[in-house]
C-alpha cells in the first residue's frame, strides 16, 4: 500500500513539473480573453494604447499612442481612431 502512495506522489510531481515548464514555455496560455465590458472599460483609461491613422505632409501616417495623446493629433486631416486593429490584437 505504502509503494503504490509513493507511485502516485512521484506520478503527481512529475504532472506538477510538467505543467509549471508547460506553463513557462507558452505564457499566453494564460492570458484570459476580455469581455466587451472589460475591454470598453479598459480602452477608456487614459493611458491605454489607441491605434490612429492621418494625413500630415502629403503622407499617411499609422501609428500607436497613449489615449491622453490624442489631443495633439484629433486636429489633424483625415484623422480616425482605428478600433478594429485594437479589438483584434486583445480578442487573439
Amino acid at each position: 500500500m505504502r509503494e503504490l502512495e509513493r507511485r502516485i506522489e512521484k506520478i503527481e510531481m512529475v504532472q506538477t513539473a510538467e505543467k509549471e515548464a508547460a506553463d513557462e514555455l507558452y505564457p499566453f496560455a494564460k492570458v484570459e480573453r476580455l469581455t466587451e465590458d472589460e475591454w470598453r472599460e479598459m480602452y477608456q483609461h487614459p493611458e491605454a494604447w489607441m491605434s490612429i491613422s492621418y494625413i500630415l505632409d502629403h503622407a499617411l501616417w499609422y501609428k500607436f499612442i497613449r489615449r491622453s495623446d490624442m489631443d495633439r493629433y484629433s486636429g489633424l486631416p483625415h484623422f480616425r481612431v482605428n478600433m478594429e486593429d485594437l479589438t483584434s490584437i486583445f480578442q487573439r
